[in-house]
């Protein structure tokens, strides 16, 4: 999985996202494809002090970051919106995702994600936008999971503009 630490987020999925949510940091990115004006390049070891973070986090390590952004989301009162493979086996899914996330938004089709710059085939897994939101209080709650048609969104605000 490590080829796929370096994979960007598509500028179109950003923007769409971003729409919704104003993000105010990129909690995981190189100087090179950063999505906020505020970044991160050590999102492991930095703060994610912000009101809404973006994290499209390494692949490689993916235990890691999700429960980093959880403990993020909690210790700085905000929230985070990572966008991560589908994959709902491993145990992150259900110890973190699933009983803390306020919503799991499963992409109809694959994500087409850019390498330098540069426009690549479809990724071969399917893919999750996850939403943390600060919770007073209650600290487990079942996640809101629906599917998400992304480019039919997508199509329909390029018709509106």
């Amino acid at each position: 999985m490590a080829g796929h630490d370096e994979w960007q987020t598509p500028q179109a999925l950003f923007d769409l996202i971003d729409a919704e949510f104003g993000f105010d940091l990129d909690a995981a990115c190189t100087a090179d494809n950063a999505k906020c004006e505020a970044r991160l390049t050590d999102g492991l070891a930095d703060a994610w002090m912000a009101c809404t973070v973006w994290c499209n986090p390494p692949y490689s390590d993916l235990p890691t970051w999700v429960a980093r952004a959880w403990q993020e989301c909690q210790a700085n009162q905000n929230t985070v919106v990572m966008l991560i493979p589908a994959y709902t086996d491993p145990k992150y899914w259900s110890e973190i995702i699933i009983a803390h996330a306020d919503e799991v938004r499963f992409l109809k089709g694959r994500v087409s994600f850019l390498e330098n710059g540069l426009k690549k085939t479809s990724a071969r897994f399917p893919s999750a936008v996850v939403v943390f939101r600060y919770r007073a209080g209650v600290q487990q709650k079942q996640a809101h999971c629906w599917w998400w048609d992304l480019r039919a969104e997508m199509r329909a605000k390029a018709k509106a503009a």
